[in-house]
């Protein structure tokens, strides 16, 4: 099966201080079991002297060298165009945003993550509003000034920051630059699917269906400020801690529900999913014209400092519908642990993480980003050296120490790439016992031609061993058995 992956990997941000890390970023979607790749990733680095790699199909853009990165995760519904547009255009409409806010002083005093925050949730609106004039047909010629759009985006974000609680919001979306008729208040659904009809049939073929959730990440230095808008979500590892950094937008929601109903929409439920207007699985979201006024495009932010080998999760519901918050944070954890925290093993350990959805049976596009805060001076927890062996077996499963070593991984597959797909435990013992097995006539060919006996080759490949798992001769005198079978043209 084809499953289209694309990976990412950068490095997002350099240590401002001695004290202060890094932080990198590792990432991979895969089409899964669906007909076509709706998600898409987004890796905005802020200077070109960061180093980075794109492979695959996923967005890539550079920054104006303000010191902030952006990554995201798009999930796409109806289409792909949706999804694509706004991973193209955000990162564009967020750094016009900031650049008025900054000329504005629109925000109090010198706070720049007030700012960056301000800019975030307008190049969302900005970025939907385009679409939606896209969607729906309209001529650019229809598409208001550009500093009239800023400055509308700007008003809207503030407003919307300044509310304390989520119980505040559904009455300030009322005043939100929403305008629709009255009589579309109706909280009859037959009516209001009718209306919908009409509008379609006015617009003929020309209105896309398309949208998208949104869930971004700027960061700079060690924080990081996440946006997100939809059911796609975002769960860190801070401090020791699960740390949930989003919530579902899903329509049974009692804040949601309250909302989609004042605007005169209709939340369904069919066999436990509740939808808005019977159609969306979502409360919240970019695009979708046909119900665009019963939905939000008003992202929820929050923000969090990263230390050394705290890490953030993001993903699309593809993963978290088969995989719960706790276990994403234990595989990414132990896998980090045993193979490295670079940005390429990061795109790995990403690729685990959709290769075990699509196992668990996802049936949805599986797109996954990975951002880890580390140090330069601080080494990453190693794993604790195992002190046995166990011979492969392909009619069980069985472990090794060299298993899960990188250095063995490169020098079995020739590149990191090789090892971006499922690995199955006997396909592991099996490349593990060649592996071995080639060393060893390695050994014996070099002492047959008079070479000199590498020191330590035997001694890396096979560590010490309980007698319980090698047979009843200790492991030098089995070691030594063997060099000589090979010497003498046994094996």
């Amino acid at each position: 099966m084809n499953l289209q992956p694309a990976f990412v990997q950068a490095i997002l941000s350099l240590p401002e201080n001695q004290d202060t890390p890094k932080v990198v970023c590792g990432g991979c979607s895969i089409k899964g079991r669906r007909p076509q790749q709706e998600d898409v990733l987004l890796l905005h680095v802020d200077k070109a002297s960061l180093p980075s790699l794109v492979q695959g199909d996923a967005q890539f853009s550079e920054g104006e060298g303000r010191g902030v990165s952006m990554v995201g995760v798009f999930d796409g519904h109806g289409g792909r165009r949706c999804s694509r547009f706004a991973a193209q255009h955000i990162p564009t409409n967020f750094y016009a945003a900031l650049a008025e806010i900054t000329a504005k002083k629109i925000t109090s005093g010198d706070d720049s993550r007030e700012a960056l925050t301000h800019a975030l949730r307008a190049s969302y609106r900005m970025t939907h509003d385009d679409f939606a004039r896209m969607a729906r047909g309209e001529s650019e010629s229809s598409r208001p000034k550009t500093r009239q759009r800023l400055h509308d985006a700007i008003e809207r974000a503030k407003t919307w920051s300044s509310m304390s609680t989520s119980n505040d919001r559904p009455t300030v979306l009322n005043h939100m630059h929403r305008s629709f008729p009255s009589n579309s208040l109706d909280n009859s659904f037959e009516s209001v699917r009718n209306k919908m009809l009409q509008q379609r049939l006015s617009l003929g073929n020309r209105v896309w269906d398309d949208g998208s959730t949104a869930i971004c990440c700027l960061v700079q230095g060690n924080r990081v400020i996440v946006a997100n808008l939809g059911d796609s979500r975002a769960v860190g590892y801070v401090g020791g801690k699960v740390t949930p950094l989003t919530i579902d937008h899903k329509p049974n929601l009692p804040s949601e529900r309250d909302r989609i109903q004042s605007a005169g929409g209709v939340v369904t439920c069919m066999m436990g999913c509740h939808r808005v207007m019977g159609m969306l699985a979502m409360s919240r979201a970019l695009g979708d014209v046909m119900i665009e006024q019963y939905l939000s495009q008003d992202p929820d932010v929050s923000e969090i400092g990263l230390s050394d080998h705290d890490f953030v999760v993001l993903a699309s519901d593809g993963l978290w519908d088969v995989i719960s918050n706790q276990e994403v944070i234990q595989i990414v954890a132990g896998e980090g642990s045993k193979c490295g925290w670079s940005p390429d093993q990061l795109s790995m350990i990403a690729n685990k993480l959709c290769m075990e959805a699509f196992r668990r049976g996802s049936m949805d596009n599986i797109t996954v980003m990975i951002l880890l805060a580390i140090s330069e001076h601080v080494a990453p927890p190693q794993p604790k050296p195992e002190r046995h062996i166990e011979l492969p077996s392909m009619g069980k499963q069985s472990r090794h120490p060299l298993q899960r070593s990188p250095a063995a991984n490169m020098s079995m597959n020739g590149t990191h790439t090789d090892l971006l797909r499922p690995r199955h435990d006997r396909m592991e013992n099996a490349t593990m016992g060649v592996g071995v097995f080639s060393r060893l006539l390695g050994e014996g060919d070099a002492v047959r031609k008079g070479l000199p006996r590498p020191s330590n080759a035997l001694q890396a490949m096979l560590p010490a061993a309980k007698r319980s798992h090698v047979g009843a001769t200790g492991p030098e005198k089995w070691r030594d058995g063997l060099s000589r079978r090979i010497r003498r043209g046994g094996l």
